[in-house]
């Protein structure tokens, strides 16, 4: 297997993209060889997300590709920091920033 770039547990979106504290989403994290596995836990959101409730309308897990990602939702990390990711649903709107809170 190759070096996982993320650490597996749970992560927390807790502001919209202006900061506003709105939101309240927590998944599940488990990074594969070839992908990331999201599972919905909550979404408390005070204005729950039409994008997050769409992303996980027929599952509470979605599975991202790390490579030749050519599904509906994408997903960046950056090198170095293995404790944060932001997630495109629909590869539309404004994105959702996920920060580490525990394994």
């Amino acid at each position: 297997m190759t070096n996982k770039l993320m650490k597996d547990g749970v992560y927390w979106c807790s502001e919209d993209w202006h900061g506003s504290p709105t939101l309240d989403i927590k998944v599940r994290l488990k990074e594969t060889e070839k992908s990331y596995v999201l599972t919905l836990i909550e979404d408390k959101s005070r204005f729950p997300s039409g994008h997050i409730e769409m992303m996980f309308k027929d599952s509470d897990t979605v599975h991202i590709p790390k490579e030749n990602n050519r599904t509906r939702h994408a997903m960046n990390t950056v090198d170095g920091m293995d404790n944060w990711f932001c997630i495109y649903p629909d590869r539309a709107g404004v994105p959702f920033s996920f920060n580490w809170i525990e394994d």
